[in-house]
């Protein structure tokens, strides 16, 4: 039976389901309005050197990645939620509070392979999940302590965008294999003010992964900015 979450609540992912070795967490949300968007291009993922030049490379190529797009799609209108971009994210956090590695559109396979990004969605229209994030739980690194779990809303400035335009924002977790819903989250704040949400994270605890609910609202307004808060 699948838990439903408060935020700041915790749950256990793994202690009573033995052999559970892979979950999808998929999260969905609402843009109000009609959305027609034009693809933009995905960076590829770096080359492998130093852990601090090869995150720095993800920052900076998140960045551009966002430069690129608003370059191409300088003309659409930045009023309303049509047009509205949201994107989902991971962030692999050690032990000492740092980012070791980034997983979004532009770079979906993490640098140990454990964890991979469904692609991006650049609507959000229709019901169920929008993007989805699949952790190989005993494959994730050693040095990953915890994956925090973000969205943002893509050129947000430009557009004039909140997630007050946004509606049934939610975050779940549920097994792959036979599509066991494990937890979900409905974010039910009020982010009228918010450009990006930490939505939620999964943690090691005593050899066990266990889930938080986050739900907390940033003025940020890009992956960049939301992630060096982990540098």
């Amino acid at each position: 039976m699948s838990i439903s979450l408060v935020k700041g609540q915790k749950v256990d992912i793994t202690k009573d389901r033995p052999g559970l070795s892979q979950i999808a967490v998929a999260l969905g949300w609402d843009p109000i309005g009609v959305h027609q968007r034009t693809q933009r291009s995905v960076v590829s993922a770096p080359a492998q050197p130093g852990l601090g030049a090869r995150l720095s490379q993800l920052w900076d190529r998140a960045s551009n990645a966002v430069q690129n797009a608003t370059h191409q799609q300088g003309t659409m209108s930045p009023n309303g939620p049509s047009n509205m971009d949201i994107d989902a994210s991971a962030i692999c956090v050690n032990a000492a509070g740092k980012a070791i590695d980034l997983v979004y559109f532009g770079h979906q396979v993490s640098n140990d392979k454990s964890i991979h990004h469904s692609g991006d969605n650049l609507t959000g229209s229709g019901s169920g999940d929008d993007e989805t994030i699949l952790v190989t739980l005993p494959t994730v690194s050693s040095s990953t302590e915890r994956i925090v779990f973000i969205v943002n809303i893509y050129d947000c400035v430009n557009r004039r965008q909140t997630f007050g335009m946004v509606t049934n924002a939610y975050i779940r977790v549920y097994n792959p294999f036979n599509n066991e819903e494990i937890l979900r989250y409905n974010l039910t704040d009020d982010y009228a003010n918010s450009t990006g949400i930490f939505v939620g994270e999964i943690y090691r605890r005593n050899g066990e992964w266990k889930f938080s609910a986050m739900g907390e609202g940033t003025s940020d307004t890009s992956i960049t900015m939301m992630g060096r808060r982990y540098s």
